[in-house]
């Protein structure tokens, strides 16, 4: 029973972990960056909305891989 209580608390406590350790701080520099430097991703014809995307796919592939191994 206890083992069962692990994994629900983990089901809800790893998006949170993720989110904050890793698509928000990414999701953070790329729009700083994008502030400081706005040639860049118009040179590289990359539109903001379509690295958000990318990086909520990573997050997404994050989230299942956590899930899997524990």
């Amino acid at each position: 029973m206890n083992e069962f209580l692990d994994h629900i608390d983990w089901l809800f406590f790893a998006p949170f972990v993720l989110y904050f350790f890793f698509l928000a701080p990414m999701l953070i520099c790329i729009y700083l960056y994008d502030q400081l430097n706005p040639q860049l991703l118009i040179k590289l014809n990359v539109d903001r909305s379509k690295v958000a995307h990318v990086a909520i796919g990573l997050y997404t592939v994050m989230y299942l891989l956590a899930w899997l191994i524990v």
